[in-house]
């Protein structure tokens, strides 16, 4: 970061800061940007019912937590006042609809769905 971006940086989490654009106001950065900057990569899923509900195969469940695979942490971590639920498993690199689904029905009991 550069010495005025230092300046106006905000923290998020120990360790994790985030610098607002003064022009745009103190808009906090994205889940996807959150979670690039805790994890150190793009390799990361976000899943869950936002994403099932825009497939239209969830329910009306939601989560209080955002459901992440990855290939770094597991655990619950709290990001900039948002929960994320981390879990270490094997995922597409490009996940289709198709794996939605399948994602969807293997933890349908958590999405208060059934089989």
């Amino acid at each position: 970061m550069g010495a005025n971006a230092t300046r106006l940086a905000k923290r998020l989490a120990h360790g994790l800061l985030y610098a607002p654009d003064p022009a745009l106001g103190p808009a906090l950065p994205t889940d996807e940007e959150i979670l690039r900057g805790f994890l150190g990569s793009n390799d990361f899923v976000i899943t869950g019912p936002p994403r099932w509900n825009a497939l239209r195969l969830g329910t009306t469940a939601v989560f209080a937590v955002t459901l992440v695979y990855n290939r770094k942490r597991s655990g619950e971590f709290r990001l900039g006042g948002r929960r994320f639920q981390l879990r270490r498993v094997c995922y597409p690199r490009r996940p289709s609809a198709e794996w939605f689904v399948v994602d969807l029905v293997e933890r349908c009991l958590a999405a208060g769905a059934s089989r």
